[in-house]
C-alpha cells in the first residue's frame, strides 16, 4: 500500500488474530486448517498441485503456505493479490509476481516433462 490500491496494514499473524477476535467475537480461528483437514496432507492422494499465495489474498492465512511435498508446492506471491500472478503479464507486474510466474512455470514444465505412470489394467 502506498502506490497501489492496497491500505498499508501489519500482515502479522497476531495482528490479523486480534483483528479477527474483535471484528467475530466468539468464532475460533484455525490457522492451518485447510491443510491440516484436506486430503493433501496423505501422501499420494493428490500431486502436481501449485498453491498460489498472493500477500494481499484475504483467506491466505487459511491456505497452504508451505511445500506438502515435492509435487504439493506452495508459492509465496510477495505484493500479489488474488490470482494475480495466473493473469496476464504487465509492464507494471511487481517482479515478486513475475518471479511466483518463473517459478510456476518451471514447475508446469517438469512435470510435463516427466513420463506418466504406468498403470496395470485389469480385464473383467
Amino acid at each position: 500500500g502506498g502506490r497501489d490500491m492496497f491500505w498499508r496494514f501489519n500482515k502479522s499473524a497476531a495482528t490479523i488474530a486480534t483483528h479477527c477476535t474483535r471484528r467475530f467475537p466468539g468464532v475460533v480461528q484455525r490457522p492451518g486448517w485447510i491443510a491440516a483437514t484436506s486430503a493433501f496432507s496423505s501422501a499420494g492422494s493428490a500431486s502436481h498441485i501449485i498453491f498460489s499465495n498472493g500477500e494481499y489474498d484475504p483467506w491466505r492465512s487459511g491456505g497452504v503456505l508451505r511445500n506438502l511435498s515435492s509435487t504439493l508446492v506452495a508459492i509465496e506471491v510477495p505484493q500479489g493479490a488474488h490470482h494475480l500472478d495466473l493473469m496476464f503479464s504487465n509492464a507494471d507486474d511487481p517482479e515478486p509476481v513475475r518471479a511466483a510466474r518463473r517459478a510456476e512455470l518451471t514447475l508446469v514444465r517438469e512435470w510435463v516433462a516427466q513420463p506418466l505412470p504406468r498403470v496395470a489394467h485389469t480385464s473383467d
